[in-house]
């Protein structure tokens, strides 16, 4: 399973979202041909506006794992307080319950 993580820096008005580590992902998998004209779109509005709210960014990621379920996609949160430092929450979209990744990959 591939894992990629999507940053988000909440700048508090808006949110800045760095996807080139996801897109970058996505061309292995043929994006545009094998996920389908919605899921594109729905990159094309992240690509566009990376100003979305946060509900709507994780909506949009979450129905982008559900498509191409070969790719694990975690959101790292990067928060600036009032001081200018940085704080970092990382979730993950979603759980890895297939056997493969218990039991490891033997060669």
């Amino acid at each position: 399973m591939d894992k990629v993580v999507v940053e988000v820096m909440d700048k508090g008005d808006d949110f800045d979202v760095d996807l080139s580590a996801l897109l970058e992902r996505l061309e292995k998998y043929d994006w545009p041909e094998r996920l389908g004209a919605s899921i594109k779109a729905s990159l094309d509005d992240l690509m566009a506006a990376p100003q979305l709210d946060s509900p709507t960014l994780l909506a949009k990621l979450e129905e982008l794992q559900k498509t191409c379920p070969d790719l694990q996609i975690s959101v790292q949160e990067t928060h600036k307080d009032g001081d200018g430092e940085q704080q970092s929450e990382s979730s993950q979209l979603c759980e890895d319950t297939s056997e493969e990744s218990q039991q490891g990959q033997a060669f």
